[in-house]
């Protein structure tokens, strides 16, 4: 015979379970879409980072998932979004310095 109070547990778990599995979906979802955009050098990677970073805090804030793992995967996509635009900066700064020509002393 089950207890009425178990079933109760059940069903409660059955709902967060179901509630939790949205919330990871959002999350991986925007995580996705930044590093597509990343990856394409796309000028929507900012935006898609802060829509990733804000799943990621409204998961934690919902403890759908640790706090310190948001923190840490948010961590990692802003390492990332900063290597992103200093590896284009420098890219950006080289094909620029290649096209101009540098004028010599003429030897007299």
């Amino acid at each position: 015979m089950v207890r009425a109070t178990s079933q109760k547990h059940t069903r409660q778990a059955d709902k967060r379970r179901q509630r939790n599995r949205v919330v990871k979906s959002k999350v991986k979802n925007a995580v996705r879409q930044f590093v597509a955009a990343a990856e394409a050098n796309a000028a929507g990677a900012a935006s898609a980072l802060r829509h990733a970073v804000s799943q990621l805090d409204r998961a934690a804030r919902k403890r759908v998932i640790h706090p310190n793992a948001a923190a840490r995967r948010k961590s990692r996509l802003m390492s990332r979004q900063a290597r992103d635009a200093k590896s284009a900066k420098a890219a950006a700064s080289a094909s620029t310095a290649k096209g101009r020509s540098r004028r010599t002393k003429s030897g007299g």
